[in-house]
C-alpha cells in the first residue's frame, strides 16, 4: 500500500504575510529572468560552437588541398 505524503502549503500561505509573499514572488521572477538569460546565452554558445566547427572543417579542407598542391609541386621538381 502506498503512503501518501501531506501536501505542504508555501510558507507565505501559512503565516499569511503579504510582504513575505511579495518577497517570494519577486525572488521567483528574478529566477525566471536569470533562467531566460542563461538559456539565451547557452543557445548562443551552441550556435558559436556550430559555426566554429564549420570553420574548422573549412580550414582542414583548405589545408588538405594545399598539402596536395605542395606534394604535386615537389613531385614535379623531383621528376625534372
Amino acid at each position: 500500500m502506498r503512503a501518501f505524503l501531506p501536501v505542504l502549503a508555501p510558507c507565505w500561505l501559512i503565516d499569511g504575510s503579504s510582504a513575505n509573499a511579495k518577497k517570494w514572488e519577486a525572488e521567483l521572477q528574478t529566477l525566471r529572468n536569470n533562467n531566460a538569460r542563461l538559456t539565451a546565452a547557452l543557445q548562443e554558445s551552441a550556435n558559436n560552437v556550430d559555426e566554429w566547427s564549420r570553420q574548422l572543417q573549412m580550414y582542414k579542407d583548405e589545408n588538405a588541398r594545399l598539402r596536395s598542391q605542395v606534394t604535386v609541386s615537389l613531385t614535379c621538381r623531383l621528376v625534372n
